[in-house]
C-alpha cells in the first residue's frame, strides 16, 4: 500500500490452497479436489462481486466488489486445531467449513474495508469461527486482517507498507505451534515483496503466486503437496486506486500453470456493467484445464 507500490495504489494478492481427500467425489469435485469457479453476482446493496469459490458453495475464498473492496480468507494452523484433528474431533470437511467464506461474502457487501471488517468482527463475537483462520479486507486507503481462533481474536490495521499472511497467525502467534509450510511460504513472500518495496505492481504479486522457491512442494508459495496434501487451486490479484474501477486478475487452477497460459487468467476492470465472467471460468472448465494434479518438474 501507499509508498510500497509503484503508483501508490493498494495491491491485494492471494492464493487459494486446499487439501484433497478420497471422500471428495461428485459433480462439484474432480481428482478428489474441490473444483474452483469464478462467481459473478450483484448483492443486495447493488454492488457487483466477483469471487473464487468451490463449485456448488456460496462462500468465497477470495473476491472483489465494484466499490473497490478486495478480500480473502485462509485457514490458520494452531496447536489446538492439530490436537482436534489427531483425536478425530474435526476432519477435512470441518477444515473446508463455509463460515469464514460466508463472512467474506458478507464483507464484500460493503463499500469500504472498514465496513467489511466491522461486519466480520460483529459476527465473530456472536459466533466464533468453526476453525481458526484469517480474514483480510483492503480498499484504496486501508486494509485490515482479522485473526480468529476458537476463543481468541485479533485485528490488524494497515495504512502503509507491506502486510503478509500465510496459514498462520502473527498477532496470535503463540497459538500457531509452528508449521513448516506456512513459515517457509511466509518468509518467501516477505522476501520477494521487500526486494521490490517502493516499486511493487500487480504483476509482482502474480509472480509470487506461482513462485517455486523451496520446492515445488509443501514449502513453495505455489504449493504442491504430495497425494491429498495441500495444493494451490487458484489465485487473485487486484489493484485498487481511488476513483478507478478495481483492476483484477483471477487465475483458475494451479498458478504456475494458469498464469503463463492465455486461457488460464481472467483479467479486467470490475464495474456494474462490465462483461460477464467467461463460461469456462464460471463452470470450472478453466480450472480443470489448468489444475496440475501431479508434481511439476523442478526448475
Amino acid at each position: 500500500m501507499g509508498a510500497a507500490t509503484r503508483d501508490g495504489s493498494t495491491i491485494f494478492g492471494k492464493n487459494s490452497d486446499k487439501e484433497g481427500d478420497a471422500t471428495l467425489v461428485g459433480p462439484q469435485y474432480a481428482m478428489h479436489r474441490e473444483i474452483h469457479v469464478v462467481t459473478d453476482f450483484v448483492d443486495a446493496s447493488g454492488m457487483r462481486v466477483l469471487g473464487l469459490a468451490a463449485a456448488g458453495k456460496l462462500g468465497l475464498k477470495i473476491g472483489v466488489n465494484s466499490a473497490g473492496v478486495a478480500g480473502g480468507t485462509n485457514y490458520g494452523h494452531t496447536a489446538e486445531a492439530a490436537r482436534r484433528l489427531r483425536i478425530g474431533a474435526t476432519d477435512l470437511h470441518d477444515q473446508l467449513a463455509q463460515d469464514r467464506a460466508m463472512r467474506l461474502r458478507r464483507g464484500l457487501e460493503h463499500a469500504d474495508a472498514r465496513g467489511a471488517v466491522r461486519d466480520v468482527l460483529d459476527s465473530v463475537i456472536d459466533t466464533p469461527s468453526a476453525t481458526p483462520g484469517n480474514l483480510e479486507f483492503a480498499d484504496a486507503s486501508q486494509a485490515f486482517v482479522v485473526e480468529s481462533a476458537y476463543t481468541e481474536s485479533a485485528l490488524v490495521t494497515v495504512h502503509e507498507g507491506i502486510a503478509v499472511r500465510a496459514n498462520r497467525f502473527e498477532v496470535l502467534a503463540a497459538l500457531s505451534g509452528g508449521h513448516p509450510s506456512s513459515d517457509a511460504r511466509y518468509a518467501r513472500i516477505e522476501e520477494h515483496l521487500r526486494a521490490r518495496e517502493g516499486d511493487l505492481t500487480a504483476d509482482d504479486l502474480q509472480l509470487v503466486s506461482r513462485d517455486h522457491a523451496n520446492g515445488p512442494g509443501d514449502l513453495s508459495v505455489c504449493i504442491h503437496g504430495y497425494g491429498h496434501r495441500t495444493r494451490a487451486m487458484g489465485a487473485m490479484t487486484v489493484r485498487l486506486a481511488s476513483g478507478e474501477a478495481p483492476e483484477f486478475a483471477f487465475a483458475a487452477g494451479t498458478p504456475c500453470v494458469a498464469c503463463p497460459s492465455a486461457d488460464g487468467v481472467m483479467r479486467g476492470r470490475l464495474t456494474i456493467d462490465a462483461p460477464p465472467v467467461p463460461e469456462a471460468f464460471a463452470n470450472g472448465a478453466a480450472w480443470r484445464q489448468h489444475y496440475l494434479p501431479a508434481d511439476p518438474p523442478a526448475v
